[in-house]
């Protein structure tokens, strides 16, 4: 289960000194710390070299825009489990119930199998 719960990390690129994104990432929960380690920084130094080496603040902003999308679907994807994680739930206490039911008309019968 550790797959659908999400950390959230604060993240601030500094494209320029005139202008810094900032943005929440999500990273799944579980995530080894050396694949975080080894592949987050370098997104970001990638964002922030590619916006460095680009004049036109148009396609600066297009480059974080698209970063932006990937971030925004990972947080879709985060929604989509929860809501799994929510319907499996529900299914869990559903069958919880069922099965509670099931003992306690054992019990009864038992009960009026003694009382006979």
């Amino acid at each position: 289960m550790d797959e659908l719960f999400f950390k959230l990390q604060r993240v601030s690129v500094k494209i320029n000194n005139d202008l810094e994104w900032n943005f929440t990432t999500c990273i799944p929960f579980g995530t080894p710390y050396s694949a975080i380690d080894g592949v987050m920084p370098l997104l970001w130094l990638e964002l922030e070299t590619l916006c460095n080496n680009i004049s036109h603040i148009s396609q600066r902003l297009e480059i974080v825009e698209k970063v932006r999308a990937f971030v925004n679907q990972a947080i879709g994807e985060q929604q989509k489990l929860h809501t799994k994680l929510e319907t499996t739930l529900d299914l869990v206490a559903k069958a919880q119930n069922e099965a509670e039911d099931g003992v306690n008309s054992l019990q009864k019968a038992k009960q009026d199998n003694r009382a006979l």
